[in-house]
């Protein structure tokens, strides 16, 4: 059995953090460390909350893309 593409929520607030397909729902993890930076957290506390948070939904069915370099991120519109 297949399972579901889980997707982050607020959805208006992770979906710049989304790349590849729209249909795809595969987060870019640089791109979502540095969306809690721009909240407030350091790098440090960004990279901890969703490495415990985040990425802990990946059995789940999130998808994130690790592959990336943060500057590789950083293009993908």
């Amino acid at each position: 059995m297949k399972k579901p593409h889980l997707r982050l929520e607020p959805h208006a607030k992770f979906k710049s953090a989304l790349v590849g397909r729209a249909t795809d729902h595969r987060y870019s993890y640089w791109k979502l460390v540095d969306l809690f930076i721009a909240d407030g957290m350091t790098e440090e506390e960004a990279v901890e909350w969703v490495e415990y948070n985040i990425m802990g939904l990946t059995p789940m069915g999130l998808r994130v893309r690790m592959g990336l370099t943060r500057a590789e991120a950083k293009k993908i519109k």
